[in-house]
């Protein structure tokens, strides 16, 4: 899994016998193929260390079959499944403007955190999985503050994570009221409004209605 920066749109893989080439098949979530990657090797030698990358595939990957061609034109694949999987959870309650987590709210979190660690041991084998953090307000005070509140509240999150001992990469981000779970006027209470989202996934998170920026900042 150390292997595979799906971010970064590159991989690296061993050989055991010289290669010929190396192709990389991008499919999409609608089952169309987005790009067909070839990349020849004059030469190559055995147990040699090789790095493929990718251009932007222009659209969510369904998964990416890789195969290997040697020079007698046998081949060997392997399907890389991209992963993101939202975690269920009970929101933590702040206190209004504030983004100290209390005491009493901590059991909500230790009841995510088995969750993210039984996500992690069914799915965290083949791709490196991530923590993405996201927080979001209701409409009382400015957007611009509100956007600050959601990003603290997230980054106070994801740093009780870590401390409680969460080692995979952790993202968070504060979304603020740019992206409302129940559209409600300017100054309306609305606690459906005050959430945050938990995804592990093993590239970023697409930009979406709930998602519509990607100014993820990493812990």
């Amino acid at each position: 899994k150390e292997d595979v920066d799906l971010d970064g749109r590159k991989l690296t893989f061993s050989i055991n016998n010289p290669i010929k080439l190396a192709e990389l098949i991008i499919v999409g979530k609608s089952g169309k193929t987005l790009k067909h990657v070839k990349q020849t090797y004059r030469t190559t030698k055995k147990n040699q260390r090789l790095e493929l990358s990718w251009p932007e595939p222009g659209g969510d990957v369904k998964y990416m079959d890789l195969k290997v061609h040697d020079a007698t034109g046998f081949w060997k694949g392997i399907r890389l499944t991209p992963i993101s999987i939202a975690i269920p959870h009970d929101d933590v309650e702040f206190a209004s403007g504030k983004w100290t987590i209390r005491d009493s709210e901590e059991p909500k979190l230790e009841a995510t955190m088995k969750q993210i660690r039984a996500e992690l041991a069914e799915h965290g084998t083949l791709l490196s999985l991530k923590l993405y953090i996201a927080g979001f307000t209701d409409t009382v005070g400015s957007p611009a503050s509100n956007m600050t509140l959601s990003r603290n509240r997230a980054r106070a999150i994801a740093n009780w994570f870590r401390k409680e001992g969460l080692k995979v990469p952790i993202f968070y981000q504060g979304f603020g009221e740019s992206a409302l779970a129940v559209q409600t006027p300017d100054e309306t209470d609305e606690p459906r409004n005050r959430r945050a989202l938990y995804i592990l996934a093993s590239q970023v998170p697409s930009k979406s209605r709930t998602l519509p920026k990607q100014n993820w900042a990493k812990l």
